[in-house]
């Protein structure tokens, strides 16, 4: 058989998507929110011992994406990747010892080695948390100068994280930089830029605000409707607030409970709140009690404060019979 020049072509792009690298492709599939396929693709390196792989592994079973929540799973995966110098998983596992996650022993200082050496490795990730830790005062006491030179590493090496990071130091005005909203506000767009929808988010925030820009609702409403479609809880809420308030958009108790309930779905203790007191109210329906009760129950649970009043003010007002139902409801699943 004679082959042309487009059947040769045609071979080698075979060929060549024969050959994908496999986590490659499942890093693709992770940052396109197809966790399932992610977890699949990921499953043969990282059962061969490929480090990114293992990486990868660790943060489905910390995000419970792709995987069960577990942070004991995700400490053993990112000590098994970082025993294989992959710089992401040694400045995850530094993070495992600072807070002492996962049965892993509490050891703040090993942890902030790690990630030191991890961000001297180029782990922009690392750079970020040590950006964040310097803030805080984590391992020493809080240093924004510190803390500006880390983010601004990060932010160099177009990490979203310490181009936020950077840019909360801005707002605030820290020794070593000038406070500037406009210089905050165009590095929460080039954490926009890079997909972070947490500074999707935190431009809603801003333009409703005016924070460095002109105050608009309806862009505020715009902003934290691109974030929610991340699934972002924070916008969920932020976004069901603008609708039960009619705040930048027509009011629409439908769509603020129903983006209240996304984010009560994913365990948030204020979403859980803000259900509860939609379903109190009868708004966007009829008056639900019991609802109400078991989401401020959920609420209280997760630790927000101002749902334990509310719980117990409603338990009181409950039948023997609804009580019973909502223990079933919140039942842990088996």
């Amino acid at each position: 058989m004679k082959f042309t020049f487009s059947l040769w072509l045609l071979l080698i792009i075979s060929l060549v998507r024969a050959q994908e690298d496999p986590v490659a492709a499942a890093n693709a599939a992770w940052a396109a929110r197809d966790y399932a396929k992610a977890a699949q693709l990921s499953d043969a390196p990282a059962a061969a011992g490929n480090a990114a792989a293992l990486y990868m592994k660790g943060r489905m079973a910390e995000t419970g994406r792709g995987a069960a929540q577990s942070h004991a799973a995700a400490a053993k995966f990112y000590q098994q990747a970082m025993e294989k110098d992959n710089a992401e998983a040694t400045s995850a596992y530094g993070r495992y010892l600072v807070a002492g996650l996962g049965g892993v022993e509490k050891d703040e200082k090993r942890g902030l080695f790690l990630i030191r050496k991890a961000a001297e490795a180029g782990s922009s990730g690392a750079m970020t948390i040590l950006g964040e830790f310097a803030d805080r005062g984590v391992g020493q006491e809080p240093d924004p100068r510190t803390a500006a030179f880390w983010y601004q590493r990060a932010a160099a090496e177009k990490d979203p994280l310490g181009c936020m990071g950077l840019a909360q130091l801005y707002d605030r005005g820290v020794p070593g930089l000038v406070k500037d909203e406009g210089r905050a506000t165009a590095l929460v767009l080039d954490a926009v830029k890079l997909g972070e929808p947490l500074a999707m988010n935190e431009m809603g925030i801003r333009y409703q605000h005016g924070r460095g820009v002109v105050a608009d609702s309806v862009a505020a409403v715009g902003w934290f409707s691109l974030a929610a479609q991340h699934d972002l809880a924070a916008a969920r809420i932020n976004l069901g607030n603008c609708y039960e308030s009619g705040n930048g958009c027509v009011k629409d108790y439908n769509r603020a409970g129903a983006n209240y309930a996304a984010a009560a779905k994913q365990g948030h203790p204020v979403g859980q709140f803000l259900l509860a007191s939609l379903f109190e109210r009868g708004l966007g329906g009829e008056v639900n009690k019991l609802s109400a009760y078991v989401n401020y129950h959920r609420s209280a649970s997760g630790g927000f404060k101002d749902a334990e009043s509310k719980r117990d003010e409603l338990k009181a007002a409950l039948s023997a019979e609804q009580l019973k139902e909502a223990e079933k409801l919140l039942a842990p699943e088996k």
